[in-house]
């Protein structure tokens, strides 16, 4: 069997008899064939490469909207003014000041394609939104 599969691999039609000939074809054949998928792997990587290097890092992100003058992604004050008429704070029942305990958070974040929308947003504890900003 392995004299058939090191044929098959290294596309030859001699046999011999002797085993140990049949290891070195067998294991020939393995390293050859591990070295071609190891070639076409690194072609397609660095196809790959080639590829993403000629679109502009903007681009790349998940959210390409407009950014603000330190890069970061420019906010809407009257979507936040818009959610918190329709939710007043959790802690205080007010739709104006602060409001102690907790924050204003996007549901889907902007960095991901969430839209800066009322509809996005929700209140979070501060001790939440410090474990969902670790993992986000």
């Amino acid at each position: 069997m392995v004299r058939e599969l090191a044929q098959a691999i290294l596309g030859t039609s001699e046999t011999r008899e002797d085993s140990a000939s049949s290891c070195f074809l067998a294991t020939r054949g393995f390293a050859a064939a591990k070295k071609r998928i190891i070639n076409k792997l690194l072609a397609v990587l660095i196809l790959l490469l080639a590829l993403c290097s000629d679109i502009p890092a903007a681009s790349r992100r998940c959210y390409s909207g407009a950014r603000n003058s330190k890069g970061r992604i420019a906010r809407s004050s009257s979507a936040r003014y818009q959610f918190r008429k329709a939710h007043p704070c959790p802690s205080t029942g007010k739709t104006t000041g602060p409001c102690r305990g907790y924050v204003i958070d996007h549901r889907k974040a902007l960095k991901r394609g969430g839209a800066d929308h009322s509809s996005n947003m929700q209140w979070q504890t501060k001790e939440a939104a410090r474990a969902k900003d670790r993992w986000e």
